[in-house]
């Protein structure tokens, strides 16, 4: 397990390209804040049972970057998607990604699709994957959730849930 109380950054210049793969149930990263393709090419994969965790936010897709994250295999875990790039999450092969900040009024979402003016953000859960939102909401704006072939998508909150063509705010 790697644990980091920083920021990491993949793809944090406009040159940038940075790629990080986690393989196998052992094989665990903790972090305060992630950010995947900052202003660059950014991409994370965690498979076969690898996890990544944050203190903090992690978000993917900055500036008019372009990032892309695959969680896939049982067991692996965990997001603002697409904040001003243009960006996809995949979900699948029996993989999990949970939302679990809890609801705020300042900050009210664990993640969102297509955050900002430009952002553009997918989501693919498919293929036995599955993304839970816990106690917040899922607001899409220029976004897309694709949900098929065995994926699932579970809202855990009564009150909240996804919420398409709803622009969340960004506090830093």
């Amino acid at each position: 397990m790697v644990t980091s109380d920083e920021d990491v950054s993949l793809g944090s210049t406009t040159t940038g390209n940075g790629t990080l793969r986690l393989t196998g149930p052992g094989a665990r990263l903790a972090f305060w804040h992630l950010l995947v393709s900052d202003a660059g090419i950014g991409n994370m994969i965690l498979q076969d049972g690898s996890q990544a965790a944050t203190a903090g936010l992690m978000t993917l897709g900055k500036q008019g970057s372009t990032g892309n994250v695959l969680v896939t295999g049982a067991g692996s875990a965990e997001l603002l998607i697409g904040r001003a790039g243009t960006d996809t999450l995949d979900i699948t092969d029996g993989a999990t990604v949970t939302t679990t900040r809890p609801y705020a009024v300042i900050n009210p979402y664990g993640m969102s699709i297509g955050h900002g003016t430009t952002g553009t953000g997918t989501i693919n859960v498919s293929n036995g994957g599955s993304l839970a939102i816990t106690d917040n909401f899922l607001p899409v704006g220029t976004g897309t959730l694709n949900i098929g072939n065995g994926g699932k998508v579970n809202k855990v909150n009564a009150d909240r849930g996804v919420h398409p063509g709803q622009q969340p705010h960004w506090q830093r």
